[in-house]
């Protein structure tokens, strides 16, 4: 099958004949001002996210969330590589975390169930000093 390159459609040949003109028009330092203008605009101001009755939700510009695309993506390679070199420094280091986390977890059950104990043991004294 045959194909033919189809050139600019009338709208794509206005719309570049309308932004030649203006800018033959318009003076260098309106157009360097409406091109500052509108890089702040595009990559630092936040992005607004219409919320119910009418108040937005301001959130990351888009400058912002490329770079965080790009860091965790650079970041994400940097551990991966890390954990493949050094699979003896991440098992200690797992060790020592869940053992930490292990007896924090018995530290806070143990104080827990002995406070419940102590609690009902000063009631029961209490009531009994009191006559109750």
């Amino acid at each position: 099958m045959e194909t033919k390159a189809i050139g600019p459609t009338f709208e794509e040949v206005m719309i570049a004949r309308i932004r030649k003109d203006m800018g033959d028009l318009m003076p260098e330092e309106a157009l360097k001002a409406i091109l500052e203008r509108s890089v702040e605009k595009i990559f630092f101001e936040p992005t607004r996210t219409p919320q119910s009755y009418g108040s937005d939700k301001l959130g990351p510009s888009w400058l912002e969330v490329e770079c965080e695309k790009l860091l965790k993506s650079q970041m994400q390679d940097i551990l991966k590589k890390h954990l493949q070199e050094n699979p003896e420094a991440v098992k200690k280091a797992l060790n020592d975390a869940l053992d930490k986390g292990i007896v924090a977890a018995f530290s806070q059950a143990f104080t827990s169930m002995m406070s419940s104990a102590t609690q009902d043991m000063a009631y029961t004294i209490t009531k009994k000093l009191t006559g109750q």
